[in-house]
């Protein structure tokens, strides 16, 4: 398949995030990289044991607020470090893509709408908004929305992308939920992940008009690509990566053939599932990997969920991960089977660069 042409290409031109570790991007990169991990106890969550449930939690929403609530606030925190750096594209017409959980407890009917909401009050104020679409498919959502965001800006004439993704398991029932299918990391169960909260959003413009517009790139998409996995999680089904290999097969077609991949930033959270996955996709696609280590922000960040993609793409347009010897990969993988993985330049100012460790 023949190399995407420059036209085709996406830039990333603004970029931000708010999490457990950072309240902004750049705090949230210089954390990760300090290897900071500030995973505590719950005020009054307790699991099935009576222990405190830990978790990864935005200290400054504190205890209390509802999962909507909560999503609500760090999504409008990241939306607005997005404009604040988009001044000069202020006017203009964009699309936008929301990366949300799937169904599950704790996340109420009308969360959505209220996501959606925000968005609009926030982006509204600066752009032509002409589409909001919302993708709810967990893990992959984040993801999945930059590849169907990508596909409908090159059959647009729409001058900006923004995508976004959002999630929280800091609720009552999404403990109870995650315990009863031995997701919760506890004293019982060491293989589950530690809840976390997250939102991230990134702007895109097509590269070929993003210098048009005043904007300075900070990294580029390069490919994007989804699958289905039909051996899922919770099932008596064998996983060997399947799903998650056709994603990454995907994503790096339109790569040159010489192309590496320097590093992998994915969704890796502990749990065995995830593990063989990731083992058996690895394997079949070695020959495309500078080295077999990769990069999990949920070490820090705690598991995300549907906010993953959103600032894995964050992200590397900020960490320097590639520092220019290759392609950065991301990948994430949701419950329900989908499998998301998008291939980035980075090509961010050395000056905005924070170096992995």
């Amino acid at each position: 398949m023949p190399r995407r042409s420059e036209f085709d290409a996406l830039a990333v031109v603004s970029a931000g995030a708010r999490t457990a570790v950072g309240s902004t991007l750049r705090e949230t990169s210089v954390a990760l990289r300090a290897g900071l991990a500030p995973f505590a106890e719950h005020a009054f969550f307790v699991d099935r044991d009576g222990n405190p449930v830990i978790l990864a939690q935005d200290e400054e929403l504190g205890p209390q607020p509802s999962v909507c609530e909560r999503m609500c606030e760090l999504l409008r925190s990241a939306v607005r470090e997005v404009l604040s750096s988009a001044g000069t594209l202020q006017s203009r017409t964009v699309q936008v893509f929301i990366g949300l959980p799937a169904s599950r407890p704790g996340v109420r009917d009308d969360c959505r709408s209220r996501v959606c909401e925000i968005v609009h009050r926030e982006v509204g104020t600066a752009f032509d908004i002409t589409r909001v679409d919302v993708v709810e498919q967990g893990h992959a959502s984040g993801l999945a929305a930059l590849h169907e965001g990508a596909a409908a800006m090159r059959s647009c004439g729409d001058d900006l992308l923004l995508i976004c993704g959002v999630d929280s398991y800091v609720d009552p029932d999404a403990i109870d939920w995650l315990e009863m299918n031995d997701q919760l990391h506890c004293e019982r169960n060491p293989w589950g992940f530690v809840p976390g909260e997250a939102a991230a959003a990134v702007m895109l413009a097509r590269a070929a008009d993003a210098a048009r517009f005043g904007a300075c790139p900070m990294a580029s998409v390069e490919g994007t690509a989804v699958a289905r996995e039909r051996a899922l999680i919770k099932t008596s089904d064998v996983c060997v990566g399947r799903g998650l290999t056709e994603a990454i097969q995907g994503a790096v077609s339109s790569l040159h053939p010489s192309a590496r991949i320097a590093t992998l930033m994915c969704d890796m959270n502990g749990e065995p599932y995830r593990a063989d996955e990731l083992g058996y996709a690895r394997v079949r696609m070695a020959h495309l990997f500078v080295d077999p280590s990769f990069v999990t922000p949920v070490e820090c960040c705690g598991d995300v969920g549907a906010a993953s993609g959103a600032l894995f793409a964050a992200l590397a347009t900020m960490s320097g991960v590639a520092s220019g010897e290759g392609h950065t990969l991301l990948s994430t993988s949701g419950e329900d089977g989908l499998r998301a993985a998008v291939v980035m330049s980075v090509q961010s100012r050395p000056e905005d660069q924070v170096r992995w460790v």
